[in-house]
């Protein structure tokens, strides 16, 4: 009942950045067609990079292993349903770039005008599950996850995003699709089945968080500053929505029941 998928880079800018008190700050900017790039989490966690087609990054965490698993729900399902999906290519240039920082972790995603529409700042894992956590502006609205009987900004709210008939109540997630848009313009798609449980301002004010239960995180970064381009990239991975004749396979606990 969800969907999502994969990415790409290769020509980089080094950006030589400040030394703060503790020690040097070390970080890039990286423009359209730069390499994979890799950088440890405040959380020691090996994450990976890369652009995936028109004003798309997939950002993936490695395994306890340190190995990085190629298919997510957006592979899987264009696999299942034999659609063609964003690839990463080398020949998309289209001004969006990311800043990468390891001291303190941040991984920053701009639009071609400039404007920074997604910062990531902490992923740690927290048992079986991984938690990665973001910023949010004073007046950032956040909209998505799917059907829901509650409020349609999201901001300010916590929930989780389990498929569940709740008759009409507003603590359940009635078709859950783990994508999201904000005002700003950015957003961002998770490339994953399991459950999670996504926080939007309401545990820290200005903070957003998703906590996906299982160990490693993957997701799509939406980089432009227009909402209605970052809904129009999101449906291009998840796909027509054509039926299928098999259930896809969940690795962990899937978003229904």
């Amino acid at each position: 009942m969800d969907a999502f998928s994969r990415l790409w880079p290769r020509t980089v800018e080094y950006a030589v950045l400040a030394g703060m008190l503790c020690g040097m700050v070390s970080g890039y900017s990286c423009a359209a067609k730069s390499e994979i790039h890799e950088v440890v989490s405040d959380g020691g966690i090996k994450c990976r990079i890369t652009r995936w087609g028109d004003c798309r990054w997939r950002l993936e965490t490695a395994d306890a292993a340190g190995q990085f698993h190629e298919r997510g729900a957006v592979q899987a399902l264009a696999s299942f349903m034999d659609e063609a999906r964003p690839s990463p290519s080398d020949d998309i240039f289209d001004g969006t770039r990311i800043e990468i920082f390891s001291k303190p972790f941040a991984v920053r995603v701009f639009a071609s005008d400039g404007k920074m529409v997604q910062e990531i700042v902490s992923i740690v894992r927290n048992g079986d599950k991984i938690l990665v956590k973001g910023t949010l502006l004073e007046h950032e609205a956040v909209y998505g996850g799917g059907e829901r009987f509650d409020n349609f900004n999201k901001r300010g709210t916590r929930f989780q995003l389990f498929i569940e008939d709740g008759w009409n109540r507003s603590d359940t997630t009635y078709i859950a699709i783990p994508s999201f848009t904000t005002t700003r313009g950015g957003g961002f798609l998770v490339n994953a089945y399991e459950t999670m449980t996504v926080d939007f301002g309401k545990t820290a004010t200005g903070i957003w968080s998703v906590e996906l239960e299982r160990e490693t995180f993957d997701a799509f970064l939406f980089a432009t500053s227009r909402q209605v381009y970052a809904i129009a990239r999101s449906y291009e991975l998840m796909g027509s929505g054509q039926a299928g004749t098999e259930p896809v396979a969940a690795p962990g606990r899937p978003t229904h029941r």
